[in-house]
């Protein structure tokens, strides 16, 4: 029995040093045991405050370095937005993206109140977006760059321009709102909603039409037919329109008033 307890007493001793070797590894490894001293708050304050005039004088390169520093020493105090910009500027498109991604996960109230906060990450988003062919993240995030200083960059302005005759992005830029359809003796009449979430103006001038029709036993039937020139909508940007026009019978087959009838709208 004491010869256990001797052996047991050894081996926590030999297991002693282990241990506490172990242990500023572990530590140092993980950021829940990292403390930021008063010097280096200090020292990331003024390192952002030095990639700040850098940024503003166009050395992206050096400011980058600089709120890359910062952020070791004080991840807090931010910096991903600032650097975001640098590298969007440096044509470093995927770390640029990911910066404001990281930016919005974090931004506090009090940092959206910061000069020049207001609309940067998704003005980031945007120029990556179109860089890289995402058009749906492209005209999502242009919502929330509406009406802020970033709306009148002109790198911004130009992309938008472009991105507008783009049928990919104008599909994701324009949202469809359920259509009022009324099925007449001669026709039928569309009505319904388009809300342009860019800042750039587009014209709807085509819409392909898909009439579902359900007879009384539940059984669908799809009749095709395309509706040229008579469906020309602008919606200004960030802007919703109203639009109506109306479709006779000789434009599209199968119209019954025995039958349930759905168009479907498809804009391009």
């Amino acid at each position: 029995m004491r010869r256990a307890a001797s052996l047991l007493l050894a081996g926590s001793f030999l297991a002693l040093p282990v241990l506490m070797w172990n242990q500023p590894t572990a530590q140092a490894s993980d950021k829940r045991y990292r403390q930021v001293t008063a010097a280096d708050d200090a020292q990331s304050v003024r390192l952002r405050d030095e990639a700040d005039a850098l940024r503003g004088q166009g050395d992206y390169a050096r400011a980058a370095e600089l709120y890359t520093k910062a952020i070791h020493l004080n991840e807090r105090r931010g910096g991903y937005l600032e650097r975001g910009y640098c590298y969007l500027k440096l044509g470093k498109y995927a770390q640029a993206e990911h910066d404001a991604k990281t930016a919005l996960y974090h931004q506090t109230a009090r940092d959206t109140l910061r000069p020049g906060v207001a609309g940067m990450a998704p003005f980031i988003q945007v120029v990556c977006a179109y860089h890289t062919a995402d058009y749906q993240l492209a005209a999502e995030a242009s919502q929330k760059v509406h009406g802020t200083r970033y709306a009148k960059d002109p790198e911004y302005l130009s992309i938008m321009q472009e991105l507008a005759q783009n049928p990919d992005f104008i599909a994701r830029a324009v949202k469809f709102q359920e259509t009022s359809v009324t099925v007449e003796d001669g026709g039928v009449s569309v009505e319904g909603m388009l809300e342009n979430i860019s800042d750039a103006p587009i014209t709807v001038t085509q819409a392909d039409i898909a009439l579902r029709a359900t007879d009384v036993k539940g059984n669908v039937a799809w009749s095709d037919a395309q509706v040229l020139g008579n469906l020309a909508v602008e919606v200004p940007p960030g802007k919703s329109v109203f639009y109506s026009f109306w479709m006779p019978n000789d434009r599209c087959r199968a119209i019954s008033g025995e039958m349930q009838h759905k168009l479907l709208v498809k804009f391009g």
